[in-house]
């Protein structure tokens, strides 16, 4: 293999698991696998321009003690939120042009055990603080 690239002829030895490769082929035919995470809160971007605020709306989650992943990929809103769910994430924020003028973010409650979108508690636009100790107060119940 060293002397494919313009290297002199050594000895090796190499060891795989094949684990890419079994993913390709999970993926290929229509099983792809997606890891659980451990977040509380993934925060979804509505496009590139919107990267930098939701990480700087992470810091600030993080700092309040929550767990946070960030969508850094361009996909649709929905794609985001399938992850999300997928993931067993309990809240998505979503980080979008309205967000980031207003410098507020709305909650979605994903697990039905937090309510919707729609309950008093998410409906209302509300701080970034605000929000990380109302996503805390619903975690610890």
């Amino acid at each position: 293999l060293v002397t494919l690239f313009g290297g002199d002829p050594i000895p090796a030895v190499g060891f795989a698991f094949g684990d890419v490769t079994l993913m390709d082929f999970l993926a290929t035919h229509g099983h792809e696998v997606i890891a659980p995470t451990n977040a509380d809160v993934f925060i979804g971007t509505m496009g590139e321009k919107f990267t930098k605020r939701a990480q700087e709306i992470a810091v600030e989650l993080r700092e309040a003690g929550l767990r946070v992943w960030v969508n850094l990929k361009e996909r649709r809103f929905l794609d985001q939120m399938d992850e999300a769910r997928k993931r067993g994430v309990p809240f998505f924020l979503l980080c979008g042009s309205e967000e980031d003028n207003s410098k507020t973010i709305r909650v979605q409650p994903l697990l039905e055990k937090y309510g919707t979108k729609d309950d008093e508690q998410w409906s209302r636009v509300l701080g970034i603080k605000d929000r990380a100790e109302a996503i805390q107060a619903a975690l610890a119940k």
